[in-house]
């Protein structure tokens, strides 16, 4: 049974339990009617004896201390009637032999079949007469024709139990075929997806039963694995190329130093370009740490009471150097403290990516304004710079991972901060907007709640 397959299983299953009800069906079928045709004869001798009885006239000679029984005419031409004396010798009546001899057994109906095998029930009931039993009234019915009934019924029975079976089989292996053969289909799409083929779907019946909820379900499966499949081969790729950039300068300056370098300047040069290179891998590793761990989910909040104000100034103060070599400004309009239960790190990242980011493309002599504002149970963060801005076709993508919007940006970022931002932001169960015009400058806007 385990080695069956499922369409084996559902149709002997199902044929079993065809035949089992339709087996007891039959015999409670039988035994029921038997009863009923059974009971209607027994009720038809039951009539006639009290029939006979209430009209039997019993006359009584004293002489010989002897009884004359004159009974009416029977309801019935089929039921037999025979009247016994005490001495069981035959005072009227007449029946077939067979029950004529039989003794005489009070109140309980009797079956017997004769030599010519026809059958027989027959009932014996005394006479009384001045409440003393002088007698005894026999009645008797044939009952071969309800044998004749029954053994046609037990035929059309034991004939149609088979023909019955043998359409439960075909039924049944063709209700499974019928409703395993999506299943084959989704077999078969999975043999095709585990050789590699992920664009594969299964083509969904339009019945919404249960086998059609799993293909969508598999389709949904399936599509989300390949483009997860998909997001990491992009990721995977992507990294590589980001990192080998950093990596070739490193290695370039150093060997030209080796080469080429005779004096303590060049070598200062090249050290300071490679420790510069070696922290943007470094920020860049970092990054990718962070976007790797959130998609594992294994990125979780460390949740505290923070200053917003203060993250901001810290940020600030940090990238200070970076916005004074183009000699842009950053102003901050906060107005008064903010604090809010959020993950400080993950926080500070967000601030830092946002500002880092708008230096990194404002012009020279530009403006960076932050503001910040009380909304609802929120706090909304505005970040706005007058610089290069992004076109309006490229605005859909900024938020996706080692996306480049334009060639006047080009090579100058990773691609990713602006997604980190994002799931930061997504995990804080925040909400951030980004609109901007070409030439004019950017605003993005940032909205934490308070808890």
């Amino acid at each position: 049974m385990k080695n069956l397959s499922i369409r084996a299983k559902i149709a002997i299953l199902f044929i079993t339990l065809f035949l089992v009800l339709s087996i007891t069906f039959s015999f409670f079928m039988y035994n029921y009617l038997s009863r009923i045709l059974y009971r209607a004869e027994e009720n038809k001798i039951e009539d006639e004896i009290s029939h006979i009885l209430y009209h039997l006239v019993i006359t009584y000679y004293n002489y010989n201390d002897s009884y004359n029984f004159k009974p009416f005419e029977l309801l019935s031409p089929k039921t037999g009637l025979m009247i016994f004396d005490l001495s069981g010798d035959t005072v009227f009546g007449d029946t077939v032999p067979d029950i004529i001899d039989l003794p005489i057994e009070g109140e309980r109906f009797r079956e017997l079949t004769t030599e010519d095998q026809e059958v027989w029930i027959f009932f014996d009931e005394p006479i009384y007469f001045n409440d003393k039993i002088v007698g005894w009234l026999r009645t008797s019915r044939s009952i071969s024709d309800i044998y004749d009934t029954l053994f046609n019924i037990r035929a059309v029975i034991f004939t149609a139990t088979p023909i019955y079976g043998l359409l439960a089989i075909l039924s049944s292996l063709f209700l499974t075929s019928s409703a395993l053969t999506p299943i084959d289909t989704i077999t078969k799409t999975a043999n095709i997806i585990e050789k590699g083929d992920l664009s594969q779907r299964i083509i969904t019946p339009k019945v919404n039963d249960e086998v059609g909820r799993l293909a969508k379900t598999f389709n949904k499966m399936i599509e989300r694995i390949e483009y997860s499949f998909k997001k990491e081969k992009r990721f995977t790729s992507d990294a590589s190329h980001e990192l080998k950039t950093p990596i070739s300068i490193i290695s370039a300056t150093a060997e030209n130093a080796l080469t080429k370098g005779n004096k303590t300047k060049d070598y200062k040069k090249a050290f300071k370009s490679i420790i510069d290179e070696s922290k943007n891998v470094s920020f860049l590793i970092s990054q990718l740490l962070f976007l790797a761990r959130n998609d594992e989910g294994k990125e979780s909040l460390n949740l505290e009471k923070i200053d917003l104000t203060l993250i901001a100034e810290g940020v600030i103060n940090q990238l200070k150097d970076e916005a004074e070599k183009k000699d842009i400004k950053i102003s901050i309009n906060f107005g008064q403290d903010f604090k809010l239960k959020a993950d400080q790190t993950l926080i500070t990242i967000l601030f830092l990516n946002i500002i880092k980011n708008s230096i990194k493309y404002s012009k020279n002599g530009g403006l960076i304004n932050i503001s910040l504002f009380k909304k609802d149970n929120g706090v909304k963060i505005y970040f706005e710079d007058n610089g290069i801005g992004i076109s309006k076709e490229d605005l859909p993508y900024v938020f996706d991972r080692f996306y480049q919007v334009s060639k006047a940006r080009t090579g100058k970022g990773s691609g990713i901060g602006l997604a980190i931002v994002k799931e930061i932001t997504d995990l804080h169960n925040g909400k951030i907007s980004i609109s901007s015009k070409l030439g004019k400058g950017t605003r993005i806007e940032v909205l934490l709640p308070l808890n």
